[in-house]
């Protein structure tokens, strides 16, 4: 039996959720523990048989400290203590990207975040949120209701995690602007049409609407990325203006919006340094003036994000630059679930390690991992987990070791930390090129050689020289292994084995193809026809079936439609593939034209290799040469 005493109001409710979790693993456990609420900003955790303590800081602090003395339930004694290194630290979910995960998913994900002391959550949010008066906005896509925000903003104050809307008000917002409602508004494709009475109008609509249901009286407004700003129906109406002035005024009258509704608003930073300094978002100078810049409101946060740099004097340098002109600065690293069907974790984790210590060298007190889903959420959100230990472990004043790490994960996620860095290998495979051992290339092997077509080859230039049968053998016997030991995650796991299977016959199988065609191996072609293709189809459809499981378990239903359009097309196309060949051999057809165009580089190589993957993570670019889309 726990008994709590002490300064336990208000943790009442989060902490009978989590004694339900069962995170005593089933032990019989007696405690009396004393809730001590203390003013210095860490946390101290004391066991002496069943006479235990909490003294925490914040009210996410004792979460984490509650969850590290129920873990050590078995031992006769056990203290730690540790310093709180950040005022806010967590994550924020893509909700945008097709996938919107389910309300049960994100108090799962809450739950999780508390264990591990997080107390931050954003859930992205382009148009999947309700505005009254407004169906098309987010229609067909999964939106949340406001009944369903508030839902989960009560949930996350159980844990002290401080919910905050994350939407778009300048760009990205295609999938608003589409529709015939929202025509006029629409400067590009992309890009609302600034300076537009109209526009401000459902503006403060949609920051109502998304502010409305949460405690927070933060915003995160968006604003990244505008890239031609003024150049469609502005320019028609106004002339051309500098981005710089165009964007001044359009942040002045949003921000006097949540001015009027009692909000604090911050933004992405790109546009805002870039307005500047007229150069790449991260090409800043060692020394920089900015007594001349146009700075931000003195109540705007700036988010500087940053999810590709290796150096740590990158981040020091540049987070330097956003605390000379913001008196709030948030670093946002990421998670690396979005290059493909797989997360590249060791980018993820290289990356967010120097993010971080350069944060805590200059004192920036907000961090957030951002878990974006680019290109359709190929990616199963479980995959964020091993990202997501190492913020909040940064948080704690621990020593980031990969004991420390795998220590934290098994605690918070039930799950073993080596196991989940695999996935990192579905991608990582040019392991004797240097660059790639320090993480520096972002290749995406895995993505392309599931969709793209046998019969064209349009990477197989790419993956010449690399044994893809022995490598994804190996890993398949790894995730075999791993599938034993992680229950918990029988599903994501199952999933990643089928890929590797997939990729140990596919992987090369256009190479194969075209090599047997041009040595008129008519043996081989039947052998790849006849057997392969068929057992590679029955795979597919086992994936395919994984697929929609574990995204039905985690996300609406709405824009899995477009997961099966992508791995139903690639059984298809090889059924296809297994046609025409037959045909060649029985002889219906008379040539095999794809399989003589002379095949080419993707990507070209840096001079002097002989060998090289590539990035590549737009499906649309791995299927065909010919386009899916006219673009006029």
């Amino acid at each position: 039996m726990i008994r709590f005493e002490g300064d336990f109001a208000g943790l009442e409710a989060g902490a009978a959720v989590l004694l339900e979790e069962a995170y005593t693993q089933g032990k019989d456990v007696d405690m009396t523990i004393t809730v001590i609420k203390q003013d210095i900003p860490g946390l101290s955790v004391d066991k002496n048989r069943s006479e235990c303590s909490i003294s925490f800081y914040t009210k996410a602090s004792f979460f984490r400290g509650l969850s590290l003395l129920l873990f050590h339930a078995d031992r006769e004694e056990y203290h730690t203590s540790e310093k709180i290194l950040f005022d806010s630290n967590g994550c924020m979910l893509d909700c945008s990207r097709n996938a919107v995960l389910k309300v049960d998913k994100i108090k799962e994900i809450m739950r999780k975040m508390a264990v591990l002391g997080q107390n931050r959550l954003m859930l992205y949010t382009e148009d999947t949120y309700e505005v009254e008066g407004h169906p098309y906005f987010g229609a067909y896509r999964g939106r949340y209701t406001q009944e369903e925000l508030r839902a989960c903003d009560d949930y996350a104050d159980m844990f002290g995690i401080e919910m905050i809307p994350c939407i778009q008000t300048l760009a990205h917002l295609h999938n608003v602007l589409k529709w015939p409602e929202f025509h006029a508004l629409q400067d590009t494709k992309d890009v609302i049409l600034s300076g537009n009475e109209a526009t401000y109008r459902l503006l403060e609509e949609m920051i109502a609407a998304a502010s409305r249901p949460f405690r927070s009286n933060k915003i995160h407004l968006g604003m990244d990325e505008a890239c031609f700003l003024g150049l469609g129906k502005y320019l028609e109406k106004n002339g051309y203006r500098t981005p710089q002035k165009i964007m001044k005024e359009h942040l002045e009258k949003v921000y006097a919006i949540c001015e009027e509704l009692g909000l604090e608003p911050m933004i992405w930073s790109d546009m805002y340094i870039t307005a500047n300094t007229g150069s790449n978002y991260y090409d800043l100078p060692e020394e920089v003036d900015t007594s001349g810049w146009m700075k931000p409101p003195k109540g705007l946060g700036l988010v500087y994000w940053d999810y590709y740099h290796h150096e740590e004097e990158t981040y020091f340098r540049n987070l330097g630059v956003h605390s000379k002109i913001a008196k709030e600065v948030v670093f946002a690293g990421g998670n690396w679930l979005w290059n493909g069907v797989a997360p590249n974790l060791s980018k993820a984790a290289d990356t967010s390690r120097k993010a971080l210590s350069a944060c805590k060298k200059l004192g920036i007190r907000h961090i957030i991992c951002t878990c974006w889903q680019d290109d359709g959420a190929e990616t199963p959100v479980e995959a964020a987990y091993p990202i997501m230990a190492l913020y909040a472990e940064a948080g704690y004043g621990k020593e980031l070791t990969d004991e420390t790490l795998a220590a934290s994960f098994t605690r918070c996620f039930g799950g073993v930390y080596g196991d989940f860095m695999l996935l990192n290998d579905f991608d990582y495979i040019d392991k004797e090129n240097k660059d790639n051992q320090d993480n520096r290339l972002d290749n995406t092997p895995s993505k392309y050689m599931l969709y793209q077509d046998v019969m064209l080859g349009i990477f197989d230039r790419q993956l010449e020289g690399f044994d893809m049968g022995s490598h994804y053998k190996k890993l398949y016997g790894a995730l075999k292994e791993a599938l034993k030991r992680n229950t918990a995650y029988h599903d994501l796991f199952s999933y990643y084995l089928i890929l590797a299977d997939i990729l140990i016959q596919k992987g090369d199988m256009g190479i194969r193809l075209k090599q047997a065609y041009d040595q008129k191996n008519r043996e081989a072609l039947q052998r790849i026809a006849g057997s392969e293709i068929p057992e590679c189809s029955q795979k597919l459809d086992r994936l395919k079936s994984l697929r929609e499981k574990l995204w039905m378990t985690d996300n609406k239903p709405f824009g899995y439609e477009l997961m099966d359009i992508k791995l139903g097309s690639v059984s298809v196309r090889l059924c296809s593939a297994a046609g025409r060949i037959k045909g060649f051999l029985d002889g219906r057809i008379d040539r095999l034209e794809e399989l003589e165009e002379p095949r080419l580089l993707y990507r070209y190589r840096p001079e002097g290799a002989t060998r090289g993957l590539c990035f590549e993570s737009h499906w649309l670019n791995i299927i065909s040469g010919s386009d899916l889309m006219d673009t006029i």
